[in-house]
């Protein structure tokens, strides 16, 4: 039986728990595994309960949707509050007007895909948020692995014992996900943020980049923020390009490198400055056919970049591994968080 759709009014906390139970029976319907519905329970709960606490009185609406044939959920919250002049800070974790822990919006983040924020219209506008989470890697048919190799070395500032610094390196049926990110700073701090970064890009992997920049500034600005590169792999439908051609998509925001070797040639792709989390604009992604024998290399400021091939003869042919680890070993800084991460081409 097809799922149907669901509307509340949410106007006490028996109806944000009658929604939640809709929520989780309607997820397990779509497909979602039982973990997985639960997680949409909760971003159901969240919502509505911040429509309790907040406005008094609101609506929740419960979807089923569909994309490039993957089955998934979507979640719109409206209230009738006075609403918030700046919605997007209400969705950091730390954030609250009433005395509370104020994480709750920062969790409907974390565990939606996409997320859209808002004001309703009129002259009792409040807060208006729609959201989606898909299911990924359940079509018959799914492409397999992207045939890559990925080498990463990292460590942290000479005088510390934490590492600032984080990294991505995953993949799964017809796509991949590469990334380096840099916590503002040294220690502690700089490492909440870094691991941060890095928890929503993996549990969001499979996502476009700019959505991923998106919801990692989102997750970020409690914290003091992040610079970061990211790189995902993805096979191409045959339409749009070559049978087996596979699609990179890469952007950056901050003082990291990105490098893209093809044949003999070099290039050093130029992103905005900025910092995850609290700039307000985002990088645009830079698009291109990836092909074997192409070779990416993105890393921390706490890598000298003024190097050159030739200053290591036979390292470019060598394994994406020892690439990393040469490279942070001769050009890494003793006063900083320094990480590097190197894709290639499986052979």
């Amino acid at each position: 039986m097809k799922p149907e759709a669901h509307d509340f009014e949410i106007a006490n906390r028996a109806d944000a728990a009658e929604a939640r139970r809709a929520g989780r029976e309607l997820a397990s319907r779509i497909g979602f595994d039982e973990p997985e519905a639960e997680e949409i329970a909760i971003v159901i709960s969240e919502l509505a309960s911040n429509i309790v606490k907040h406005a008094r009185r609101g609506a929740l609406a419960l979807r089923p949707v569909e994309r490039d044939g993957n089955p998934g959920v979507e979640i719109e919250a409206t209230d009738e509050g006075p609403g918030l002049a700046d919605p997007e800070a209400a969705i950091g974790d730390g954030f609250t007007t009433t005395g509370s822990l104020g994480c709750g919006l920062g969790a409907v983040n974390r565990l939606l895909d996409e997320l859209e924020v808002g004001l309703r219209e009129g002259a009792e506008a409040g807060l208006r948020l729609r959201g989606r989470r898909w299911i990924h890697d359940r079509r018959s048919g799914a492409p397999a692995a992207i045939p890559l190799h990925f080498g990463v070395a990292t460590r942290p500032h000479a005088g510390m014992t934490i590492n600032g610094d984080s990294f991505v390196a995953c993949r799964w049926k017809g796509g991949a996900l590469a990334g380096v990110v840099d916590g503002l700073g040294h220690g502690a701090f700089a490492h909440r943020a870094a691991e941060t970064a890095r928890h929503y890009l993996e549990m969001h992997r499979e996502e476009p980049v700019e959505a991923l920049f998106r919801g990692t500034a989102r997750a970020c600005r409690p914290t003091r923020g992040v610079v970061m590169a990211v790189a995902r792999f993805e096979v191409a439908e045959p339409t749009a390009l070559p049978v087996g051609g596979v699609r990179l998509s890469v952007a950056a925001l901050g003082n990291v490198e990105v490098r893209f070797a093809r044949a003999e040639e070099t290039s050093h792709l130029s992103f905005p400055r900025g910092i995850v989390g609290f700039s307000s604009t985002l990088p645009r992604p830079l698009d291109s056919l990836w092909v074997p024998g192409d070779m990416l290399i993105l890393a921390s400021d706490g890598l000298d970049p003024r190097w050159k091939w030739t200053d290591f003869p036979g390292l470019r042919d060598a394994p994406a591994a020892r690439i990393a680890e040469t490279l942070l070993k001769r050009l890494g800084r003793d006063d900083d968080d320094a990480t590097v991460l190197v894709v290639k081409s499986a052979a």
